[in-house]
């Protein structure tokens, strides 16, 4: 028989595995923790009654990925995480490091659970003691202590509500209090996270907890008349003001802001478009009205706008159903009924007379007065007043009843003042093309371009002295200037050209303005008069040629083409109207050029045929004579021309004919000199000759009218 010695352990069935209080654990870890320090930790629980099974044993497995991440940090019993190797060297700062925990009893059968570990290396620690001193619908003071580890350059605070980020901010990293001016809604379920930034990323502390409150505190402070103190708990849990680096804060009354409630919300100065105009609103108070001027109503009528205060900004009442301005659609409505009524056969000059006053009244819209800054100039009223002149100068003031006199300055005066009124740079033009506005800018020494307005009248003004704007008005009908000997003013041009300051030089006393004009010859004069381009002299009431000078009177495919040296207005007069019995000199002096060139060339054509028909003929003198013959020819197509066609398009092959011919003649006069030189000689050599002599003689002494002729025209050119 044998004995044998043995032990018999009963025990209870191991009915539960240790359980972790989460499946997922996320620690930041500071890279400056020594080993042995404490990371994190966690907690597992076992819930079998016999101790033996619910003994436990904790370990980190590394992943596959990297097997060496287990050597870094270890787990104890009791859940701690602790530090096992410097993480300073072949860790990466903010990178996820993934990791398994694995919790196993001592039971029969032996159970276990598994967690998964995520360990961040971070350079600063998470704000400790993270807590909410006051939190209410209207401001939320956070509060924490600084992180134990690193320096961070701020805070960041973030406010959530379920899966919502409400509100977030950061402050500098020295500050421990933070305060948050957002307006919430009443109620649970809010969180609040504060989170440690520095270069190289942020470490957020666990989310905090709290509810808004409905009521905040009161308390003594200092604030302007726009607000009360924003109270929260200090030290020793007592009500203050809330201070910091910004001084003492207020929470402030609708329409004021600022720390101390000491300014003043404004609303922000806006432009708008209504029924009744494009208005500019200037910046307003909370509380306070704007006025500004209707755009459309001529009697001053005021339209006011108030700033009103919605919630949390400043904002403009809205005004596009005010009955108190007139609408533009009116103003449309009545210019059109206007145009038609002009238009009326048994028109009368009461009739005209009514149709100006509304017109004058247009004037004195603000929309049409430079000096009101709220309006804005309005093109569809100007395209409408336009076509209601434009249809006001097609009649004859002439032939309507009664006295037409003052409608005639009355629209003089209005035609200058709407035309003031139009911005710069602008151009207006009535759909019958019969009235053209246009208004630009004259600048001081820029070289100019000419300008067409339609296809009645041409503008090209010079090199200004000092910079200003201009005003060109082209008319079809000049019927608010009266016309002698004309039946009707219908179908006669008229051009108003104005500047910023008539009594202000802006050109020198050399330069002139060249403007054009067609004539409507057969409507008012008969076809075979010559015309001119007159202005109108405001001094003497009349029309005056003075300082205009015709150039020409096919320019341009049949307009008179004239310069001068004033502004003012200009219309087509025929040339007698201006010509008395005194004038007989000046028709020669202008008539001469023409004789003096014809006879120089019949009698150069006479001297070269003669020269020809020589026998022993000189063919200097005759290539000298033909080139004379060129330079005259030349001269007097330009002088008779320009009567009968245009030849401005001729101007560069004329110029380099009479260059070439210029400079062939001086070329040949060396060879003439030894050519008279030697006729000379042979003159005295056969003087005994009489009949012959006689010839040469005759020749010679043509031959020196001829040159003395030649030189005249080219001084007269020069």
């Amino acid at each position: 028989m044998r004995s044998l010695t043995f032990s018999l352990h009963v025990t209870r069935r191991n009915r539960h595995p240790p359980k972790f209080s989460s499946d997922h654990y996320k620690f930041y870890a500071p890279v400056s923790l020594r080993p042995g320090l404490e990371v994190g930790r966690v907690v597992v629980t076992d819930n079998d009654p016999i101790i033996y099974n619910s003994q436990l044993q904790l370990t980190v497995i590394p992943m596959d990925s990297d097997p060496s991440l287990a050597n870094y940090w270890a787990l104890h019993k009791n859940g701690s995480l602790n530090v096992r190797k410097s993480m300073k060297s072949g860790l990466k700062l903010y990178k996820n490091y993934e990791l398994k925990l694995v919790a196993f009893d001592y039971g029969s059968p032996q159970l276990f659970s598994v967690a998964k570990l995520t360990v961040i290396p971070v350079s600063v620690s998470a704000p400790r003691n993270v807590r909410v001193n006051i939190a209410n619908r209207i401001y939320q003071i956070f509060e924490w202590d600084a992180p134990e580890f690193g320096v961070p350059q701020s805070i960041r605070i973030e406010i959530h509500r379920g899966n919502d980020v409400m509100h977030t901010f950061e402050v500098d990293g020295e500050e421990n209090v933070a305060l948050s001016r957002a307006n919430f809604q009443v109620g649970p379920e809010y969180r609040v996270i504060v989170a440690a930034v520095d270069s190289n990323g942020h470490t957020p502390a666990e989310p905090y907890k709290f509810n808004l409150l409905e009521d905040d505190l009161l308390c003594r402070g200092r604030c302007a008349d726009g607000g009360r103190p924003m109270c929260y708990y200090g030290r020793e849990h007592k009500i203050v003001q809330f201070t910091d680096i910004n001084g003492p804060h207020c929470l402030c009354y609708d329409g004021f802001s600022g720390h101390q409630c000491d300014v003043v919300e404004k609303c922000t100065a806006e432009r708008s478009i209504e029924t009744f105009g494009s208005v500019d609103w200037p910046s307003t108070a909370v509380n306070q009205s704007a006025a500004i001027l209707c755009p459309y109503n001529a009697d001053g009528t005021q339209l006011e706008r108030k700033c009103t205060w919605d919630n949390t900004l400043a904002r403009w009442e809205n005004v596009s159903y005010n009955e108190v301005c007139k609408k533009q659609s009116s103003i449309l409505v009545h210019l059109g009924v206007l145009a038609n009524y002009v238009q009326r056969p048994d028109q009368t000059s009461a009739g005209f007379n009514a149709v100006q006053r509304f017109l004058d009244s247009i004037l004195r819209f603000p929309a049409f007065q430079k000096n009101v800054t709220s309006s804005h100039f309005d093109e569809k009223i100007a395209e409408h007043t336009i076509q209601v002149l434009d249809s006001m100068l097609s009649k004859n003031l002439g032939d309507l009843p009664g006295n037409v006199t003052q409608s005639r300055i009355r629209l003089q005066t209005f035609l200058t003042n709407f035309g003031r009124r139009l911005p710069t740079p602008y151009s207006l033009e009535s759909p019958q093309n019969g009235l053209q506005m246009r208004s630009q800018h004259w600048i001081a020494g820029a070289e100019t371009f000419p300008t067409k307005m339609g296809d009645k009248c041409y503008i090209h003004l010079p090199r200004a002295v000092r910079s200003a704007t201009t005003l060109f008005v082209c008319m079809k009908n000049n019927t608010i200037y009266s016309i002698p000997e004309a039946t009707t003013t219908a179908q006669i041009p008229a051009l108003v050209i104005e500047s910023g300051d008539a009594n202000d030089p802006l050109i020198s006393g050399s330069d002139k303005t060249l403007i054009a004009l067609r004539p409507m010859a057969p409507n008012y004069f008969q076809p075979s008069f010559n015309y001119t381009c007159a202005f109108f002299d405001q001094k003497f009431g009349g029309w005056s040629i003075d300082g205009v000078t015709v150039l020409s009177r096919n320019f341009e495919d049949g307009m008179v083409l004239c310069e001068t040296t004033h502004f003012g207005v200009f219309t087509l007069l025929p040339e007698h109207l201006f010509n008395s019995k005194s004038d007989v000199i000046n028709d020669v002096m202008n008539i001469l050029p023409i004789v003096t060139s014809f006879v120089a060339v019949i009698v150069t054509m006479f001297l070269l045929l003669i020269s020809i028909c020589q026998k022993a003929s000189d063919p200097a003198l005759c290539v000298f004579l033909f080139m004379v013959l060129v330079v005259h020819s030349a001269h007097l197509f330009v002088l008779v021309a320009p009567n009968f066609f245009n030849i401005r398009h001729l101007d560069q092959p004329i110029y380099f004919a009479l260059q070439f011919a210029m400079l062939s003649v001086g070329a040949l006069i060396a060879l003439i000199n030894s050519s008279v030189y030697a006729k000379i000689v042979e003159l005295e050599s056969e003087f005994q000759e009489g009949a012959h002599t006689c010839v040469r003689i005759v020749l010679i002494s043509l031959f020196a009218i001829s040159k003395c002729i030649f030189w005249v025209e080219i001084l007269e050119k020069i």
